[in-house]
């Protein structure tokens, strides 16, 4: 794929963490998401895990999913 200046693009599910971390050793990034239940509502959050060469916050982001806007950043004026 780097060869070729290709991106390779893949996606896991809930995985057992032996096989989680043989690929966090092999990849260059690492984007996770999370769902999780505050307050009855469902929250939306991301970080950036691994950025291989790339300086980096690892601290969760807020989001949530406009169908007018995409993706949309929350701070703590707009949760």
């Amino acid at each position: 794929m780097k060869g070729e200046n290709g991106i390779f693009i893949f996606t896991l599910g809930v995985v057992k963490p032996d096989i989680v971390n043989r690929l966090e050793e092999t990849v260059d990034g690492i984007i996770e998401l999370n769902i999780y239940e505050e307050e009855g509502k469902s929250r939306r959050r991301m970080r950036i895990k691994k950025l291989r060469g790339q300086r980096h916050l690892n601290e969760w982001a807020l989001y949530d999913i406009k169908a007018d806007a995409g993706i949309v950043f929350l701070n703590s004026k707009n949760t």
